[in-house]
């Protein structure tokens, strides 16, 4: 997720105030989903299909799936928006959705389960045999959604229908067992193995649709439309649905370019910035993994959102900030999408990352006018501003970076730790490494761990000498 402007991370502070992966082989899991959306409802109905493959390296005795949208329910004990931000993410009120889960088959046959989690937010199946290492499973459900109205990744507003997290996915299996994913407001609760999808979508006729994965094929009506997506190694499927879109196209290094808008006054500004970004990250850090990209316009509270082959950007920000968050989300598709992390755990891997990328697009791109010296004293600035308001308030600034996301008291301190921190912890790698030997770790660091999950000891032992300075950002030891 992008961060929050400099003026709202103040804003943020004043209430204050009062592993497994998959790595690169062959065999994976993948989903098979047909959808419906019902406009009239606001609903979506949809039967899943998913070959599981065990690549936890143990016998499992039971599956666990991440049930994301059960976080909209009127009675979740896990709000996915904060006090701060009620009145700005529900402009028409309070408004709730949920998720149903439905007639769950194992291996063709129906399955013993339970909805459970501490938040009602995980579907366990208990299997009646133990799943042994790199054998499959076969799961199929049917379920329904009810989106709630609320500007977020989840839900409908005013011009747009967000399905962001919104299908029953698998929980990643690390240290010993399925990780469970609470959905925090603080940054991005998610965590998830890559997998292969293909997803038919039905819609009634006079929505557009921007999605993740390469559109295969597409059969409208005037009543209806169904399309039907592939994509291979994703972390994510998402799509966005509005009656007001238009689209500009673009290629670049054989990757095809998708720009959904229906606000922007500067489109082809947008979509340029958006081919050099995937231009320059090719080129900097490695090949961009999928056959297309879609950046997409529309409503939602933060600046911006990355999933696998397609970024929600705000339409409420401002041109500059527009163009900013574009090359940040962008950036995402390498740190989260390709490179993966535990962001509930580690969430400063993918956004310091990111952040950082962000800052080596526009020093490579003098036409914007942003220098680096300039971008480096600004985060320090706002680093500083943090240090300082937690110091004064809480006779002490927690420093950590790999606290959980419940363990942060507010967007603001989390935004500092994970993006500005983040950041500056990068900044100070390349002033100790040179850049040659920065630019060859940022590389080594995507080749080697594509597809897969890292953590802070891949970061540590990737920057090799540096080692020590990622290190001394992770424990807190280095204040600033």
């Amino acid at each position: 997720m992008r961060k929050i402007s400099l003026f709202l991370i103040i804003v943020l502070a004043f209430p204050l105030l009062v592993f497994s992966g998959c790595g690169n082989g062959d065999k994976i899991t993948a989903y098979t989903i047909n959808a419906s959306f019902n406009s009239a409802e606001m609903s979506l109905t949809a039967d899943q299909k998913v070959n599981y493959i065990n690549n936890s390296g143990t016998e499992l005795s039971a599956l666990k799936f991440n049930l994301f949208p059960a976080a909209f329910r009127k009675d979740s004990a896990f709000k996915p928006v904060s006090n701060a931000n009620i009145l700005r993410a529900y402009p028409g009120g309070m408004s709730y959705g949920d998720i149903k889960i439905q007639n769950v088959r194992l291996d063709g046959k129906t399955a013993d389960y339970v909805i459970c989690g501490q938040d009602q937010n995980i579907l366990q199946i208990n299997l009646p045999k133990k799943l042994g290492k790199g054998a499959a499973a076969v799961i199929e459900m049917d379920f329904k959604l009810s989106l709630p109205n609320v500007l977020h990744r989840f839900g409908y507003n005013q011009k747009t229908v967000n399905f962001g997290n919104w299908y029953p996915i698998m929980c990643a299996y690390a240290n010993g067992g399925f990780y469970e994913c609470e959905y925090y407001a603080n940054g991005d609760p998610f965590f998830s193995d890559v997998a292969d999808y293909e997803v038919n979508i039905t819609y009634p006729g006079d929505y557009k649709i921007a999605s993740s994965g390469e559109t295969v094929s597409q059969n409208a009506s005037a009543s209806k439309t169904t399309v039907f997506t592939k994509m291979t190694k994703a972390r994510d499927y998402a799509f966005v649905l509005s009656k007001d879109f238009s689209v500009k196209t673009a290629s670049v290094l054989g990757t095809k370019i998708n720009y959904f808008y229906y606000g922007d006054e500067a489109p082809e500004k947008s979509l340029k910035i958006a081919e050099e970004s995937l231009k320059y990250f090719s080129a900097t850090i490695g090949e961009y993994p999928y056959k297309e990209l879609s950046v997409v316009e529309t409503g939602f509270i933060y600046g911006g959102m990355e999933y696998s082959g397609l970024v929600f950007i705000s339409d409420a920000l401002a041109e500059k900030e527009y163009k900013e968050v574009i090359v940040h989300e962008i950036a995402h598709q390498w740190w989260y999408s390709a490179v993966g992390n535990n962001q509930l755990e580690e969430g400063y891997i993918d956004e310091g990352l990111a952040e950082y990328s962000t800052l080596l697009f526009f020093e490579n791109n003098p036409q914007y006018e942003k220098t680096r010296a300039k971008m480096i004293k600004d985060t320090q600035g706002t680093y500083k501003i943090f240090y300082g308001i937690y110091n004064q308030v809480f006779g002490k600034a927690d420093t950590t970076m790999n606290r959980k996301l419940d363990k942060f008291g507010s967007e603001f301190e989390y935004v500092s730790i994970a993006y500005v921190k983040g950041c500056l912890m990068f900044e100070s790698l390349r002033q100790f490494s040179g850049d040659k030997m920065f630019f060859a770790f940022l590389k080594n660091l995507y080749r080697d761990n594509k597809f897969m999950i890292i953590g802070g000891e891949d970061l540590i032992k990737t920057a090799g000498s540096g080692g020590g300075i990622i290190r001394s950002f992770i424990d807190g030891t280095v204040i600033l």
